[in-house]
């Protein structure tokens, strides 16, 4: 019984343990508005281009995240308070030029109780170190027009 549990280990060391590559991923959540009284402190941050197709004046950061994960895990967190995200990250392309494919979602999670309400479900595709820009829009009758425009960029590590 000791000799085959000694052949098992030795077994198990010698054969290669599979690495998954890992990257960094940082996410910038803006909050796009046309009220006056809104911060704009993430102004900077939102592309001119954008901002020109936009009809929005205002950019708030709401919150900055920064995950680490390996390729196909999906990666949760709670961020600006109410929003849910799930990321996860696929790498397509070659080694020189490495490909990330990203399935984002973002939930609103009112409470524990109920399902929160899906603001963005998208899959989107970058080069290694390139920031893409995700958006949602919803109109709120209660309150002034507001989008949720999420900064993505991923760097895979070495």
């Amino acid at each position: 019984m000791m000799f085959a549990a000694l052949v098992g280990a030795a077994d198990r060391k010698a054969r290669p343990r599979e690495i998954k590559t890992q990257a960094v991923i940082t996410l910038r959540v803006v909050e796009a508005s046309s009220a006056s009284a809104t911060a704009n402190d993430a102004a900077d941050l939102v592309p001119q281009e954008l901002k020109g197709l936009l009809r929005y004046t205002r950019y708030h950061l709401l919150d900055t995240a920064v995950l680490r994960g390996a390729e196909s895990e999906e990666m949760r967190l709670a961020v600006a308070g109410d929003l849910r995200v799930e990321v996860e990250y696929s790498l397509r392309g070659t080694p020189q030029q490495p490909v990330l494919e990203y399935a984002v979602q973002i939930h609103r999670q009112r409470d524990e109780k109920t399902p929160g309400e899906l603001l963005m479900d998208t899959r989107v595709s970058g080069q290694n170190g390139e920031t893409i820009v995700l958006g949602a829009s919803r109109m709120n009758l209660k309150e002034s027009a507001k989008a949720l425009i999420v900064l993505l960029t991923g760097k895979l590590l070495p």
